[in-house]
């Protein structure tokens, strides 16, 4: 017998040798990899608005203007003073001058964007035409304005100065918030004093008649939202402070709520203290708001405390049973307008900004269910069925029907091209920070197997589940693409301002279910009604957040070129060529 015959068929492949070094640089790579389609995503759209305020220094055409002034033949060079372009005939004579609101208008936010507007006068300086010439804001807001009889007609015959000093204009119902930006605006362009945009009247007196007996008046002061309370005989009573306008930005469910902060001591002399909180006017849902003004204890919650306490949030308030992000917005607004009440004049440094950050009673409660799902993720304690369960409904109840605080890629582009936001949501920075650092030192994807709450669903629904139905290895070979496609497909709307939004193509919206759009809703459905028969079926074969944390996780074979490594130089590559010539 020969010796060759002794030896096994096939050699046992060697063991691959570790290569520690090459697996640092790798992964290093792909964080960079990712963090670069960011930035340029970043700068995509910085770029995308620079250019969008360069067209909207004359984005008026001749047949915009030909409607109302059918001769009209060319502009002429704008004026110096008002910037105001002459429409000329073809002889050259003067006919009237268009203006448009844009650049001055594109601060001034109605649902969700600005707008620019058209306003063509004639040659005597009377107004004879209003239209929308672009708009950032709602379709179906603007749409509303477009169609009411009434509102963008109210302006005609008006002169100039007329617009510019008007006080008071009625919007269009159910697109209220557009059509009052678009009024400011054109009070903003014109070089008029802009009114409030959601609560332009100044509050009666007698909202605060239970606070101040005999009160009279209120006198607004030099600082817009304070006000001195007066009686008949002009002596002082107190001094109320109002949310609106400067903390209109902070919303509840569909937008901001008008909050009177009552000031007032017992003694000459004496710093003043709340006395109540009154809830004014809002656009946040009114059984929400209602809850508020019938609560016995919401409105003196903050009583006793001097603005300081209440901005440096040694008040800590429990938000209203049933309306709790309106509650919660309340609450935000009032601690934002103390602090700036507060603020030394120039604390712009970072520590001043990080002494702003407005630490909720959810944004702590989040945080706590972090430490929770952090130390059973890494213990021994993650194999207690009981403990294990206890923590998946408290991530389901807590991060996600309370709070709603899941990962997107909604978000996270979102976040890339706006900013961060440290000082109104803090709870979720913090979840983002621990599902992208934890995979990538300790090889651990913890978010997708305990913090989120569409995952902690799924679970569930694997364990108790009666029906199980095998995907054949090719089936699982073919939808594992599935995720890192939706990914790839992420990045190319985002870098190529597709009209598509991300938002749709994940469920995790759905979780906020009372502003949920319908494709959210039907993606969070169907992919749950998947996972009574495949387990895990969303979260393996659905997910892009998974992916992209998947895909940024340290293991063994980090080494290793991977189909995520192609999609991910894809991605940057879509990015780079947008950016460079797109």
């Amino acid at each position: 017998m020969k010796t060759a015959d002794l030896q096994p068929e096939s050699t046992p492949p060697t063991p691959r040798a570790p290569r520690p070094w090459r697996r640092f640089i790798v992964h290093a790579g792909r964080l960079l990899l990712v963090a670069a389609i960011l930035i340029l995503v970043r700068l995509e759209q910085n770029r995308f608005l620079a250019r969008e305020s360069a067209l909207a220094d004359w984005s008026v055409t001749l047949e915009d203007v030909q409607h109302t002034i059918p001769n009209a033949a060319s502009f002429g060079q704008p004026n110096e003073r008002t910037l105001a372009r002459p429409i000329l005939d073809a002889d050259g004579e003067v006919l009237g001058h268009a203006v448009q609101t844009a650049p001055d208008s594109n601060g001034i936010i109605g649902f969700s964007g600005p707008s620019n507007m058209l306003l063509v006068f004639d040659s005597g300086g009377v107004l004879q035409d209003t239209r929308v010439l672009s708009s950032g804001d709602t379709r179906d807001h603007v749409e509303r304005v477009n169609t009411d009889a009434k509102f963008l007609r109210s302006f005609r015959g008006k002169t100039w100065n007329d617009l510019a000093n008007s006080t008071h204009v009625d919007g269009v119902s159910g697109a209220t918030l557009t059509s009052m930006a678009m009024y400011n605006g054109m009070v903003q362009r014109l070089g008029g004093s802009q009114l409030n945009v959601f609560f332009p009247d100044d509050p009666p007196s007698r909202w605060v008649a239970r606070v101040y007996p005999g009160v009279d008046s209120l006198t607004p002061t030099e600082f817009d939202g304070e006000y001195i309370v007066r009686d008949k005989s002009g002596a002082q009573l107190g001094v109320v402070l109002r949310t609106s306008p400067l903390a209109d930005g902070v919303m509840g469910y569909q937008g901001p709520t008008e909050t009177l902060i009552c000031l007032g001591n017992d003694n000459p002399g004496e710093e003043l203290k709340v006395r109540r909180v009154v809830i004014g006017r809002s656009f946040d849902n009114e059984e929400y708001v209602s809850y508020l003004r019938e609560d016995p204890n919401f409105p003196e919650a903050f009583n006793g405390l001097i603005l300081e306490e209440i901005a440096e949030g040694e008040a800590r308030i429990d938000g209203v049973s049933g309306a709790t992000f309106t509650s919660n917005a309340v609450v935000k607004a009032i601690v934002q307008v103390a602090s700036v009440r507060t603020k030394p004049e120039g604390d712009e440094s970072a520590l001043g900004q990080l002494a702003s950050i407005n630490w909720g009673i959810h944004d702590i409660g989040i945080l706590v269910v972090l430490l929770v799902t952090l130390v059973v993720g890494h213990t021994h304690l993650r194999g207690w069925h009981g403990l294990r369960l206890s923590v998946q409904l408290l991530v389901i109840v807590y991060l996600g029907l309370i709070n709603g605080s899941l990962i997107s890629q909604a978000m996270l582009f979102g976040w890339a091209r706006s900013g961060v936001p440290w000082l109104s949501a803090m709870g979720l920075v913090a979840i983002t920070a621990v599902a992208f650092a934890v995979p990538t030192v300790s090889k651990k994807n913890l978010y997708c197997t305990h913090i989120c709450p569409h995952g902690a669903v799924q679970q569930l629904m694997s364990t108790y589940s009666k029906w199980r139905y095998r995907l054949g290895a090719k089936w699982r070979q073919i939808l594992s693409f599935l995720p890192g496609l939706l990914l790839l497909w992420c990045v190319l709307t985002v870098v190529a301002q597709l009209p598509f939004s991300t938002v749709d193509v994940e469920p995790f919206d759905a979780w906020l279910f009372r502003v949920a759009g319908w494709p959210t809703i039907a993606v969070a459905v169907s992919g749950l009604i998947v996972s009574l028969f495949v387990p895990m079926a969303y979260c393996q074969y659905g997910c892009p957040t998974g992916a992209l944390l998947r895909y940024l996780r340290r293991h063994a074979r980090s080494d290793e070129f991977t189909w995520g490594d192609l999609l991910g130089l894809t991605a940057l590559c879509l990015a780079v060529g947008f950016y460079l010539w797109g």
